[in-house]
């Protein structure tokens, strides 16, 4: 199981002056059918925005789910997709394909 390291920055509104924290992952679905990483970690009460790039047409990542956060979305080869949430309770939440055949674990602490 690989793990990533998730970069928490700062993100500075045009309205307001505050700086808010945020973190940013960066997943990749290609040719082999696994999500690189397959699992990575977030914080709880952080927004997280996480960037997938589907680079191959040979799988069937053609979605994204996330059941938790009650996210779908299309994944066009070799356009990035966000898509972004505040982890509110700790544990592991799957992601997956549209079919449920290729998957992925967010852990959140």
């Amino acid at each position: 199981m690989t793990f990533a390291l998730v970069l928490i920055t700062a993100a500075v509104s045009a309205q307001t002056p505050s700086k808010r924290p945020v973190q940013r992952v960066h997943v990749t679905l290609g040719a082999e059918d696994t999500y690189q990483p397959e699992s990575f970690r977030l914080r709880r009460n952080i927004r997280a925005y996480i960037t997938f790039l589907r680079t191959s047409d040979r799988n069937c990542g053609e979605e994204i789910l996330i059941p938790k956060y009650g996210i779908h979305r299309n994944l066009p080869v070799n356009k990035p997709v966000t898509v972004w949430f505040v982890p509110r309770e700790s544990g592991s939440f799957a992601f997956s394909c549209g079919m449920d055949m290729i998957r992925g674990t967010i852990i959140v602490d």
